[in-house]
């Protein structure tokens, strides 16, 4: 925990203060050209393996990158409200591109 808390420090008096003039361009109409779909996978950093700039795109992480079958959506016995929130609000917002990552190898799923 200490070594989170001490990035959060580093955070805002290091990296904050060069994201500011980005972040005021963002503040009042950010345009997302991307929804990336991805695992919650601990060793996954989808804006250091994209390049991606603050802005730039949604991420939706769950175990396993699951995007669950869109007939489960009306489905009140399961719980799929942020996944369909996330793709409405891309949809609605105009994004170009949709992209789900997999990757190998991942340990988010119990080891047998």
């Amino acid at each position: 925990m200490e070594k989170l808390l001490q990035g959060v420090v580093k955070f805002s008096n290091h990296v904050r203060p060069s994201l500011l003039p980005t972040l005021e361009k963002l503040a009042n109409k950010a345009q997302p050209r991307m929804l990336l779909i991805t695992c919650m996978d601990s060793r996954l950093c989808p804006t250091s393996f994209t390049q991606a700039d603050p802005g730039d795109m949604f991420i939706v992480r769950n175990p396993g990158n699951v995007m669950p079958h869109n007939q489960l959506f009306g489905d009140t016995h399961h719980s799929v409200l942020s996944e369909r929130a996330a793709l409405e609000l891309a949809i609605s917002t105009g994004v170009q591109h949709i992209a789900v990552c997999g990757h190998s190898d991942c340990k988010v799923t119990p080891q047998a």
